[in-house]
């Protein structure tokens, strides 16, 4: 059982990319892992985040990710799949299913769907009900 000085360090283990700072235990003190938000990164960029999120936590998410990002991240990562609708690229294993009250997605409409898909799959993924 972890202390709460090291449960709430503000200076939580990284890996330090020169271009970002990527939380490497997340998901032993929040319970998730990060999660790349691909708009403003490069496709190289999401790439190595994603590797190293992968080799430390066994399994990355990246939202608002394009066709030519995730081609770049197959390179590295073959067994990286591309969600099309959800504009997503997940890679690794997701965590078992948690027990819990089940997340609720409501849509206000066909405009809204490319973002409820997204929310539904990352929280899939998250092992979230």
């Amino acid at each position: 059982m972890s202390g709460p000085r090291e449960r709430f360090s503000p200076d939580p283990p990284v890996a330090d990319l020169g271009f970002a700072r990527v939380d490497t235990e997340r998901s032993r003190r929040q319970g998730i892992p990060e999660v790349v938000l691909c708009t403003g990164k490069t496709p190289s960029q999401v790439a190595d985040i994603l590797e190293v999120l992968v080799g430390s936590e066994g399994l990355g998410i990246a939202t608002r990710a394009s066709r030519r990002v995730f081609e770049m991240v197959r390179k590295r990562l073959p067994e990286a799949r591309f969600h099309p609708e959800a504009r997503l690229i997940s890679v690794g294993t997701p965590p078992v299913r948690r027990d819990g009250a089940p997340i609720v997605v409501v849509s206000a409409g066909t405009s809204d769907g490319r973002v409820a898909e997204e929310l539904l799959l990352t929280a899939s993924l998250l092992g979230l009900p």
